[in-house]
C-alpha cells in the first residue's frame, strides 16, 4: 500500500508469513512481517506521533 502527497509518504510492504510452516492453526498460521515506511510534513501545532 503507497499512500503519498507533495509533503507525506506512507508505504506498507508485506515481507513474510511470521509462521508459514503451520497450516492448521487459526491464529498461528496467518501472521504477516510488515516493513512501513513513513515520511511526515512538518507542520506546526500537530502533535508528535510516536512509532514503536
Amino acid at each position: 500500500m503507497l499512500l503519498k502527497n507533495e509533503k507525506s509518504y506512507f508505504e506498507m510492504i508485506v515481507t513474510n508469513y511470521e509462521f508459514p510452516e503451520i497450516h492448521d492453526d487459526r491464529y498461528d498460521s496467518n501472521w504477516l512481517i510488515i516493513e512501513i515506511r513513513v515520511t511526515l510534513a512538518k507542520v506546526r501545532g500537530l502533535p508528535r506521533i510516536r512509532v514503536c
